[in-house]
C-alpha cells in the first residue's frame, strides 16, 4: 500500500518559546524523533507534506479560533520550527507543502486530492497538537478511507492528558496503529 508522511504544524508558534501558543520543552523534546524519521523518509526515497496552520489577521477573527486562541501562526509563526539549514539537508526528494486555517490539514486545503492523484492509501501523521489539528487531521482521513498510523513520540498534545487522549481514540476509535520513532 503506497503510503505519505503528515508533519502537521511543527511550526514556530507551537514550538518556540516565544511562539504564541508555545508548548514548550515538551514540544521541543520530540524534535530529534521527528528529524529522525524525516531522515528516513528521505532514505526510503518516500513523501512527506509539510501541514502548516498559516492565519491571516484581517480574516482571522471570522475564524470559530478565534473564540478560543489567540492570533498564530501568521507570518513567522508559521514557519517550520526546523532549522532552515537543516532541512534542507535532510529533506526528502518528494516534500510539499500544505498550507490550512482549519484544524484538519484536509478542510478546506487541496491534500485529499493530491493524494488520490499520487495513489496514497495510508498516512502516517507527526506533529502538534496531539488532541486539536493532529487529531482533526485523522478523523477525516479516517472518514476519507485511508489507513491511518500515528508516531506517538513524534506528537505533543496541549496538555500530556490531551495527547494520551488522542492516542487513545486514535487505536480505539479509528483503527490506527499507534507506533514509535524507533519502528520506522
Amino acid at each position: 500500500m503506497k503510503r505519505a508522511y503528515l508533519l502537521i504544524d511543527y511550526v514556530y508558534d507551537f514550538i518556540d518559546d516565544q511562539g504564541v501558543l508555545s508548548l514548550g520543552k515538551r514540544g521541543q523534546a520530540i524534535r530529534p524523533n521527528i528529524l529522525k524519521v524525516i531522515n528516513d523518509i528521505k532514505e526510503k526515497d518516500e513523501t512527506l507534506y509539510v501541514c502548516n496552520d498559516n492565519h491571516e489577521k484581517e480574516s482571522y477573527n471570522y475564524s470559530p479560533e478565534s473564540k478560543l486562541f489567540p492570533l498564530h501562526c501568521n507570518k513567522k509563526g508559521s514557519k517550520l520550527a526546523i532549522d532552515e539549514e537543516l532541512f534542507s539537508q535532510i529533506m526528502p526528494k518528494r516534500t510539499y507543502n500544505i498550507s490550512k486555517v482549519m484544524y484538519s490539514s484536509f478542510n478546506g486545503t487541496v491534500l485529499n486530492l493530491v493524494l488520490q492523484q499520487q495513489g496514497i492509501r495510508e498516512l502516517v501523521l507527526m506533529g502538534v497538537c496531539t488532541d486539536i489539528c493532529v487529531l482533526h487531521t485523522a478523523i477525516d482521513a479516517y472518514n476519507l478511507g485511508y489507513e491511518i498510523t500515528v508516531i506517538s513520540d513524534c506528537c505533543c498534545g496541549l496538555t500530556d492528558e490531551g495527547h494520551q487522549f488522542a492516542i487513545n481514540h486514535f487505536r480505539n476509535t479509528l483503527g490506527a496503529n499507534i507506533i514509535t520513532s524507533k519502528d520506522i
